[in-house]
């Protein structure tokens, strides 16, 4: 027989084990090294993204970026070409009425429609080949670490997370639409349940997504800044680990607000429960109950017969 004594208040049974396994779990994870390491990269990454400012440039190497900048968008015969390309898409579009490729002379007509407009692709591409390589050169003279390369990636960023959210918010009404089509039983704690579940889901899945969008095209901001491989790579990862350190914080933070919300509603609905089974045990209750039963059975039917 064990001798040891169980301390007076002291939580027994399974639902003790219950309720010390879970902090002992949640020290040990965050005393972890593990745990310690994932923390300082998710606090570096959110320094990176929101207190971390670019170096001033000197004037010159401004004055130089400007410059080169405003040369790329003074290209002779740009705006021409482009306005030509938009041109003969309207003219080929215009050009192709019913049937058009059974009859003479409107398939002859397209068809040459069709070639004006290939060459007109053709100038315009060489062109804006020009200018994406000018601008290249001076995003090069101002390198990565740079106000206008980290307000590019910033911009990159918040644009791909706000195209996340309107996928997520597009798909939580469509989802919330169709739990209400679907929804039978009528109980309002489980059509919440579900539509928050979906919104989760759908926010999740939407953020990841701009995530993912951001690292890929993240790429074409680095090559276009930096001609140091080593330095690319370096401000890369950088970039990526302020990116994945935000999304981060913004899906814990909806996880938290979704969880206490939920939380809150059962304790709500729990309370609720509770006060009704007083409710039922009141014995002013009881025998209004029986009252009601004892009438119904003497003169409920009564004028039926």
């Amino acid at each position: 027989m064990s001798n040891q004594q169980i301390q007076p208040g002291a939580p027994t049974g399974p639902s003790a084990t219950g309720t010390n396994i879970a902090p002992i779990l949640f020290k040990k994870f965050v005393s972890s090294k593990k745990a310690q390491s994932i923390s300082g990269l998710w606090m570096l990454g959110i320094f990176l993204c929101c207190f971390v400012n670019p170096p001033d440039l000197p004037p010159e190497t401004t004055k130089a970026y400007m410059e080169k900048m405003n040369e790329s968008q003074r290209i002779p015969g740009l705006h021409e070409a482009q306005m030509e390309v938009q041109e003969a898409m309207f003219a080929v579009e215009a050009a192709q009425t019913w049937f058009w490729r059974f009859r003479e002379p409107d398939r002859t007509n397209v068809l040459a429609l069709q070639k004006d407009l290939e060459h007109a692709k053709k100038r315009s591409a060489a062109l804006l080949k020009e200018r994406d390589a000018l601008e290249k050169e001076a995003k090069s003279i101002v390198g990565l670490w740079s106000v206008y390369a980290i307000e590019d990636c910033r911009t990159l960023f918040w644009s791909t997370v706000e195209k996340g959210k309107v996928f997520a918010k597009r798909q939580t009404f469509w989802n919330g639409l169709q739990i209400v089509l679907n929804s039978r039983d009528g109980n309002v704690f489980s059509f919440i349940l579900d539509w928050v579940f979906a919104m989760v889901t759908n926010f999740t899945l939407g953020l990841l997504g701009a995530l993912v969008a951001f690292i890929w095209y993240l790429g074409d901001i680095v090559s276009a800044y930096s001609t140091n491989v080593f330095t690319g790579a370096f401000f890369y990862s950088c970039a990526v680990l302020a990116a994945v350190s935000m999304t981060a914080t913004y899906l814990v933070g909806l996880y938290g607000a979704a969880g206490t919300g939920v939380y809150f509603m059962a304790k709500s609905a729990q309370t609720a429960a509770r006060l009704e089974g007083q409710r039922r045990q009141d014995p002013r209750y009881i025998r209004n109950q029986a009252a009601q039963r004892q009438y119904r059975q003497q003169f409920g039917r009564r004028h039926y017969e």
